[in-house]
């Protein structure tokens, strides 16, 4: 028998021996029964060094009631018969050799090694040259008539000239998921998801036409869903796909979000961090930038932000009107009251670029590009930095184009009831419709159809359809974007027209 198990048979002992109380609410807080549990806890999980004397202090019944959280049992903080029997159950399931969180990883989260990427059988398949072009013909033949193709190729070049001014780039805007973790990609600008979303729609035969293996699409889709699974549990919005994602149990959820807003940190790691690095790929220390990102969504310092600016500059602060350099300020001087948000600062890159991005984040919104962010650092840690790049590279202006085809097909629908004059007209606005696709396809859905039906659509006049679309464009902050997009079509419109 190892040290390690001599040391912990006093506990398995007296787990045999308790009486059998078939009750959650009984105490067992001798002083005995403490000391071993702490012995059990130290040997566990915690790695936080409880004192072995028995007594039950603040930070043993904060590891007591941490363990029950994660176990789904109820979280009185109090040593009962039934903690007892987890944690004996927990130990005899252990190897010999105490597997805990090491001092190192609990003290200082952020210095952790990358996970390495999965290693893929063989080499992945050759790309075939012209494949892209012959699948994204395919599929526009298979959805749009010929003249309806004409005004998805002004359409789709328009919104790629909006958006990254026809160069495929990664999106500017730094996430808490840090350098690695930036949600957008390409012309278009997609998210890492979205891109990943549309070559699954492939089959595995125009997957490997295009030099991608079907196991390494789906393995970093798998830790890019399991990433958004665990940030919308630690935010407290998790759906049950979520829980069942993460094996997370329901009434853990409540102690998760204790952890978070408290900022305890060694507890979280130490309890979920190694479920969390299986099924992300990321350390799992990577829980605690996860975690103090989602200070982000604070109402209180989203309105300290705007009070702060205002009181700086003499100006309320307007979303479409952003200055950097103001923003930055505003959100140092928020931070100077709420020390939570220097980490965050960090995690978006530090300096005034990070004070910038949060400013952004705090002020004008788009707080759901973190969570794609660490959706896209998960799905990168599958395949590494080098093959992620290529990939995305090589694939962008097929994925773009599949979406973009998805969008203007929503804009012809939501027209169908409405007689246009065919031509360069009709063509802007099927792509102004279709750029509001672009961003939120399911808010653009209940707009423009009767409960989100695409066989149902609001509009049944021209005047009717563009004063909407006016006024869908003002309540989300979208007038100059919008504006963008016309300036891009009529531009592109006319070199065509003059060639």
């Amino acid at each position: 028998m190892s040290h390690s198990t001599n040391k912990l048979s006093g506990f398995l002992d007296l787990a045999r021996t308790l009486p059998s109380v078939n009750s959650a609410r009984v105490d067992l807080m001798e002083r005995g029964t403490v000391r071993e549990a702490q012995k059990a806890f130290n040997h566990l999980v915690h790695d936080i060094d409880l004192p072995e004397n028995g007594r039950f202090e603040l930070r043993t019944q904060k590891a007591v009631r941490a363990f029950q959280a994660a176990e789904g049992l109820e979280a009185t903080g109090r040593l009962n018969r039934e903690t007892v029997d987890r944690l004996a159950m927990r130990l005899r399931a252990q190897p010999s050799a105490p597997r805990r969180v090491s001092s190192a990883a609990a003290e200082s989260p952020r210095r952790s090694v990358a996970p390495s990427p999965v290693s893929f059988s063989g080499a992945a398949p050759q790309a075939q040259s012209g494949s892209v072009d012959a699948i994204m013909e395919k599929r526009t033949a298979q959805t749009l008539s010929p003249s309806e193709s004409e005004v998805f190729d002004l359409a789709d070049r328009a919104n790629q000239q909006v958006e990254s001014g026809g160069q495929s780039v990664f999106s500017r805007l730094p996430t808490t998921a840090g350098p690695d973790g930036r949600a957008s990609f390409g012309v278009g600008q997609l998210t890492i998801r979205a891109h990943l979303d549309q070559l699954s729609r492939l089959d595995t035969a125009e997957l490997r036409a295009i030099g991608i293996s079907p196991r390494e699409l789906e393995t970093m889709r798998s830790r890019g869903t399991a990433a958004e699974s665990w940030y919308r549990v630690l935010r407290g919005t998790a759906r049950p796909a979520d829980l069942h994602q993460t094996g997370m149990p329901a009434n853990a959820l409540e102690h998760v979000r204790r952890l978070v807003d408290a900022g305890d940190e060694h507890p979280l790691v130490a309890l979920y961090g190694e479920k969390f690095a299986q099924q992300t790929g990321l350390s799992p220390s990577d829980l605690v930038p996860m975690s103090q990102g989602l200070a982000i969504y604070n109402k209180e310092l989203q309105n300290d932000f705007r009070a702060q600016y205002e009181a700086l500059f003499g100006e309320p602060f307007h979303p479409t009107r952003r200055n950097s350099a103001r923003m930055a300020e505003a959100a140092y001087c928020v931070a100077a009251r709420h020390p939570q948000l220097w980490p965050v600062i960090q995690s978006l890159g530090g300096a005034r670029g990070g004070a910038t991005a949060l400013g952004h984040y705090l002020g004008v919104g788009a707080r759901a590009e973190n969570l794609h962010g660490w959706y896209a650092r998960a799905a990168k840690s599958a395949v590494g930095e080098a093959r992620f790049v290529e990939l995305l590279t090589h694939v962008d202006r097929l994925t773009t184009r599949m979406r973009h085809l998805e969008n203007v097909r929503h804009a012809l629908l939501a027209m169908s009831k409405i007689e246009i004059a065919a031509g360069t007209d009709r063509a802007r606005v099927v792509a102004r419709i279709a750029r509001r696709f672009h961003g939120a396809p399911g808010r653009a859905l209940q707009f423009f159809f009767v409960d989100g039906n695409v066989a149902l659509p609001r509009f049944h006049s021209e005047k009717a359809l563009l004063a909407g679309l006016n006024r869908y464009n003002e309540s989300l902050g979208r007038t100059h974007s919008d504006r963008r997009l016309v300036q891009a079509f009529n531009a592109i419109a006319a070199r065509r027209s003059e060639s």
